[in-house]
């Protein structure tokens, strides 16, 4: 009997009865139908590396834009047979791109998208993706419901393109570009040892709102907290330094004994202070009284007073600390008065800037290493002021947001960046650095019937988003590529987009 066997690629065989296996296997190999050789063109694919597969791709889908182009003219004059040579050179182009598109679908699928990045402003918006994604195939050769179907689908592969382009930007550079609105706030942060997580260094609203949740969920709160109380004492030791104290708490015995200290002092460098009156000092009164004189009939008597009492002052050259330390309180406090009367807004600043003179004839009169100390005094005492009005210190902790309030109203030294020292860089925090709109918002997880599921993942959550390599992406992101370099991103996701849409529908 013959023998019938199973040959893959020929069906069922038959074979004479008595062939032994090996004589059965050399008939097979020898009759077995041999693959045609490869084309031209299917050699040359093969022999195309993706860079040029990407570009002859290019050149092909602006030919065939070009093609489009003419047979819309020759449509449009009825040209019949233009149209038939037309379709035939098409027809040759398409057989020889063809081998290269499956050799090398994905260069060629975003070589053919290419020239949807001519269009102007491909990448400035989701809609305008999907224009250029489109154009391309709408205006391409072939029937109207070819270039409609391929149409949608480079408009569908742009818009998913653009989204991918800004997917990878924000993997790079999560928070955007520019990453903190108040670079000021970063850079104090730095200068004391004050470590914001990546909301608070973005101001990123969703980040924020994550740090939130996190802060005030079981089973994350501590690593929050942690984190948290060690920012606070960067805080409240830069306000301690700011008084010339130490120590992680700004409590009520820290700002006791700085006045302490600070009025020591000062005592101190009054007690060794002789200010000479000279011409500096005669040189601001002269200031000061043809400010008045300018005002013609609206001269402020009360100035002249003030001005006539310098004078007489300045008569008798030299002054002691003592009597220094008096004139100086009595001009503050007349000053002062003078801003809060209606009208004596004038006055005040007069007097402020005799007091001032003065201040600079007693600094004047010390040596070299007391006007350092009477400047640092100066700076302390007005740092601790600042720490004791307002509630900016309480229960031993500084509020940065309160320090910023404080300091804002007190001169435009702050605002325009001159102010600066360890109280200056809390107050840029507190004004850099905001916490979330709503902080009160979203849903405080208690540990009950979830408790088993929510507290462990919020445990692991914390650790994951604390982690600093984390946290450096958050803020930084991988690579810091700009403005310039997020456009390119956006740009180039849509070919890629439209490349990839259309090999997986096989509408290339």
């Amino acid at each position: 009997m013959p023998q019938i066997i199973e040959v893959p690629g020929m069906g069922q065989v038959s074979f004479p009865d008595g062939m032994t296996d090996a004589e059965i296997s050399d008939a097979i190999r020898r009759n077995m139908p041999k693959p045609p050789l490869p084309s031209g063109a299917e050699q040359l694919a093969k022999e195309t590396g993706p860079l040029d597969a990407m570009m002859v791709a290019g050149g092909k889908k602006t030919s065939d834009i070009i093609n489009g182009m003419t047979q819309a003219y020759l449509s449009a004059r009825g040209e019949d047979k233009a149209l038939q040579g037309l379709k035939e050179n098409v027809a040759g182009e398409n057989a020889v791109f063809s081998p290269l598109a499956r050799e090398r679908p994905f260069s060629t699928g975003f070589g053919s998208a290419l020239p949807s990045l001519a269009i102007p402003g491909a990448a400035g918006s989701l809609g305008m993706a999907a224009l250029s994604g489109a154009l391309p195939d709408l205006l391409s050769y072939g029937s109207l419901g070819e270039r409609a179907m391929k149409g949608g689908v480079g408009a569908a592969g742009g818009m998913a393109g653009y989204g991918l382009g800004n997917l990878a930007s924000r993997i790079l550079k999560p928070a955007g570009v520019g990453v903190n609105p108040n670079q000021a706030a970063m850079d104090a942060a730095e200068r004391i040892g004050f470590k914001p997580l990546a909301g608070q260094a973005t101001q990123n609203p969703m980040l924020l709102n994550v740090e939130n949740y996190l802060a005030r969920s079981p089973g994350s709160s501590g690593t929050m907290q942690a984190i948290q109380r060690a920012n606070q004492e960067a805080v409240n030791t830069a306000a301690n330094a700011s008084i010339g104290q130490v120590g992680k708490e700004t409590s009520g015995a820290v700002l006791n004994a700085a006045e302490r200290t600070i009025g020591s002092e000062f005592q101190r460098l009054q007690a060794v202070t002789a200010p000479t009156l000279g011409d500096d000092f005669l040189n601001a009164l002269v200031n000061v009284e043809s400010a008045n004189a300018a005002k013609g009939a609206f001269r402020n008597s009360k100035i002249d007073k003030a001005v006539e009492k310098a004078l007489d002052l300045a008569a008798q050259n030299n002054l002691s600390g003592t009597a220094y330390k008096e004139i100086r309180s009595e001009l503050s406090a007349q000053a002062n008065s003078a801003f809060t009367t209606k009208g004596g807004a004038t006055l005040g600043q007069a007097l402020k800037s005799i007091r001032t003179a003065l201040d600079k004839a007693a600094e004047s009169s010390l040596s070299p290493a007391d006007q350092l100390a009477w400047k640092v005094s100066r700076e302390q005492w007005g740092n601790w002021k600042t720490l004791t009005k307002g509630l900016v210190a309480e229960a031993g902790d500084v509020s940065p947001a309160r320090v910023a309030a404080q300091l804002r109203g007190q001169s435009p030294a702050f605002r325009t960046g001159r102010l600066q020292g360890p109280l200056a860089d809390v107050g840029r925090i507190g004004e850099g650095m905001k916490g979330p709109l709503n902080p009160n918002s979203g849903n405080l997880l208690q540990a009950g019937t979830w408790g088993p599921v929510t507290v462990p993942a919020n445990y692991f959550a914390s650790k994951a988003y604390t982690n600093p390599v984390m946290q450096k992406i958050l803020t930084n992101g991988l690579l810091d590529i700009g403005q310039s370099g997020e456009t390119a991103l956006g740009s180039l996701g849509i070919p890629t987009g439209i490349g990839l849409l259309s090999e997986y529908m096989g509408k290339r």
